[in-house]
């Protein structure tokens, strides 16, 4: 009754019953597909067998940070290759061809404290456009009223 219960065979009903099935997926080819991927990337083939599974996980998120942060780059290139061409393109008209507006001063703002400190600069240098043309406006105004008192002592003569 012992050597009848417990034998080195595998159970009838291991599997749903009848015969041992063979699992459909094998993790291990899956794994091995996967393996070239994670070299390109930059793991080691120790880490990719050896080390913890999560690990994988980092580099995956790793490279795909990467790939948006090239692709964010490759897009600001073509930015500024598309302004460039729109600034020269002046040059290149048949009928009315006129100068070329100059290059940008400075790069492109590509994160937010960038683009509040191009904003702050921005907003200074109008401040200053406007206080220099309210000065010219203001001189031009007293240099005519000058030019009128004088013309008003003189008695309409001029100056002697």
């Amino acid at each position: 009754m012992g050597s009848e219960l417990v034998t080195s065979s595998p159970s009838r009903s291991y599997g749903g019953g009848g015969r041992y099935r063979r699992p459909r997926f094998r993790y291990t080819k899956r794994f091995e597909e996967a393996f070239p991927f994670y070299l390109s990337i930059g793991m080691t083939p120790e880490q990719y067998w050896d080390q913890d599974s999560t690990l994988v996980i980092a580099y995956r998120l790793a490279n795909e940070q990467r790939e948006d942060k090239q692709n964010y780059f490759l897009w600001l290139q073509g930015v500024y290759i598309y302004d460039a061409l729109v600034n020269v393109s002046p040059v290149y008209r048949a009928f009315k061809p006129s100068r070329p507006k100059p290059y940008m001063k400075e790069p492109l703002p590509i994160n937010e404290e960038e683009k509040k400190a191009r904003e702050e600069r921005e907003a200074k240098r109008k401040a200053e456009e406007t206080r220099a043309r309210f000065r010219a406006m203001v001189e031009r105004i007293n240099k005519q009223f000058l030019e009128k008192e004088r013309g008003d002592i003189d008695g309409g003569h001029g100056s002697p």
